[in-house]
């Protein structure tokens, strides 16, 4: 056992644990520099806007009927109430259809996808501002008269209302989707007035700034193909790019759906990832990067390039010192095998409860849950977010109907199917092992982080 601890440390040695370190500080310093933004952060406490004219747009695809009526019926108990609220969905959606009809909504009944879906309901109203609201999302019932407040000031684009996940489906999807939410909160709140990301969710926007920015949002191209996935995340930098402010109201509240089950939530993962790439190289290239706030650069910059660190040390190391990563990464005994897990599920779980931490998780979430998010991090989120940086200029609605899904895609759900059911019965059989995992491999902790995605 000696002979196997002394070569375990011996791994400290390899550039793979160097970068880690390297990568781990970077992230830790990244995530507590938002923590600490996010603390300063104050909502817009002007008064409302009480005589606001705005247009809610809801475009809608195979969404669940129950729930697309409750954000149909949220939008109009608003206490600031739309003059109209126009809903894009495709002629066979027969049952949507008669709900939309039931709330008087204004039906524009072509199948589009939601760009330009968004697009050809703008510029259709004639409000000073208008309201983008996905089918799956519920508002509170002041959530406008909120946003509103943002607007006293004639540079801001839009203002973007907290998220939080409603419980419908009471699965891991769903919890997973919760601490994703709880995250971004924190970075939007850090970021305000100047977001990376406005969640296409919800979001009430100036329309003289919309229009002024549709035709590069309607036109956006890669490789000679139009772009679909990132609406939400292009418009958000287009309006960047041009000087416009970009609000976080954390006064203003929705609830949404989370993807129905894991496989889903995988595929979602990849359609905001890919996104996530591509506008990001973007926002290098077109130097809105250099523009942005330090805390802005250095959030993306660690997370798109975080599981790239140990891609390239994995490199360097299997030329340089092969023996190491051999006895590593192919362990040759039981006792090493047992070591090398103890420390990586030690560190997965004692980094994600860090993060549940600087999140400021509720207190429910245990850390057998926390175990759970860091092992799910670790096998699935680590490989979407290598898969989706090389394959970023795909796209297609992953999420709802798999429309235009390459093989690629295909075969990656297979292969995160596989793991998520071991996953499964790890956490169904092996329960008790997680929590004889602490202090086994607290070095670890650090090294761990550039896995887990935030």
């Amino acid at each position: 056992m000696i002979v196997e601890i002394i070569q375990l440390f011996e791994f400290t040695k390899s550039l793979v644990f160097r970068l880690l370190m390297v990568a781990a500080i970077l992230n830790i310093i990244s995530m507590v520099s938002m923590f600490l933004l996010a603390k300063r952060h104050k909502p817009c406490l002007e008064d409302p806007l009480t005589n606001l004219k705005y247009t809610a747009i809801v475009p809608t695809h195979n969404e669940i009927p129950e729930v697309f009526d409750r954000c149909l019926a949220s939008i109009k108990r608003q206490t600031i109430p739309p003059e109209r609220i126009i809903v894009v969905i495709s002629p066979e959606e027969t049952e949507l259809i008669e709900i939309a009809r039931r709330h008087d909504c204004f039906i524009i009944s072509k199948s589009m996808k939601k760009r330009d879906a968004l697009a050809y309901a703008s510029r259709l109203a004639d409000s000073e501002f208008l309201l983008f609201v996905d089918s799956d999302t519920i508002l509170e019932k002041d959530c406008v008269e909120e946003l509103s407040r943002c607007f006293h000031d004639k540079n801001t684009a839009l203002a973007s209302p907290r998220k939080f996940v409603m419980r419908f489906f009471d699965n891991f999807a769903e919890d997973f989707s919760r601490l994703i939410e709880y995250g971004r909160h924190i970075i939007d709140s850090a970021l305000h007035p100047c977001l990376v990301v406005a969640d296409g969710k919800c979001n009430l926007w100036r329309r003289s700034a919309v229009i002024s920015l549709l035709d590069r949002y309607i036109n956006d191209k890669i490789f000679g193909k139009r772009v679909i996935i990132g609406e939400d995340r292009q418009l958000t930098r287009l309006a960047l790019m041009n000087g416009w402010k970009t609000f976080y109201q954390t006064t203003a509240m929705v609830s949404t759906l989370s993807p129905p089950d894991t496989i889903s939530l995988v595929k979602q993962q990849i359609r905001w990832a890919r996104s996530g790439y591509l506008y990001w190289f973007r926002d290098i290239r077109d130097g809105l990067f250099w523009k942005v706030p330090l805390a802005w650069k250095l959030h993306t910059g660690s997370y798109f390039l975080m599981p790239w660190f140990l891609i390239v040390a994995l490199t360097y190391d299997a030329m340089a010192t092969p023996h190491l990563l051999v006895y590593n990464f192919f362990p040759s005994s039981p006792l090493q095998i047992l070591i090398n897990a103890l420390i990586l599920l030690s560190g997965l779980t004692l980094w994600t409860y860090f993060r549940k931490v600087l999140l400021c998780l509720p207190k429910k979430v245990s850390i057998f849950d926390t175990a759970k998010f860091g092992v799910f991090g670790f096998f699935a989120m680590f490989p979407v977010m290598l898969f989706s940086s090389i394959t970023f200029a795909n796209d297609g609605w992953l999420t709802r109907g798999g429309r235009n899904n390459s093989n690629g895609d295909e075969e990656l759900v297979k292969v995160v199917t596989r793991i998520t059911k071991l996953k499964e019965f790890l956490m169904r059989n092996c329960w008790p092992i997680f929590f004889c995992l602490g202090g086994s491999g607290l070095f670890f902790v650090v090294s761990a982080s550039a896995y887990v995605h935030y």
